[in-house]
């Protein structure tokens, strides 16, 4: 009901930019290229910290996504069991206990923060 869901999808929605974030769910309907990067946007992008990468970083690469048509960033701090929601236009820090959800570009969903990190000492 939410799209499709993968961990391998590169995207390049005009021939100046190239992305490939660490998850992606694309609009319901809209299939995964088979080869090459897609053309379009997803609805949400998820960026995993790694413990090289700077909050600085991270948040950049967001910003890049949502100005590209990426309706929803989640981005993931392992290390604080954080994930940071944002949008064009707002920022939010979820913690365990608190619910994820799709907003408005993925009604309907959501997500424990505590599943985020199910297995994440």
């Amino acid at each position: 009901q939410f799209g499709t869901v993968s961990t391998d999808a590169r995207f390049a929605p005009d021939e100046a930019n190239d992305f490939r974030p660490d998850v992606v769910v694309m609009p319901a309907g809209v299939p995964l290229a088979d080869r090459g990067p897609m053309r379009g946007v997803p609805h949400l992008a998820v960026e995993v910290q790694s413990p090289d990468q700077t909050v600085h970083f991270l948040r950049s690469r967001a910003v890049h996504y949502l100005r590209l048509g990426v309706r929803v960033v989640w981005l993931v701090y392992p290390s604080k069991k954080i994930v940071e929601v944002l949008t064009l236009n707002s920022a939010e820090l979820f913690v365990v206990g608190d619910t994820l959800n799709g907003g408005d570009a993925l009604p309907g969903l959501a997500l424990s923060v505590a599943d985020v990190f199910a297995g994440v000492e």
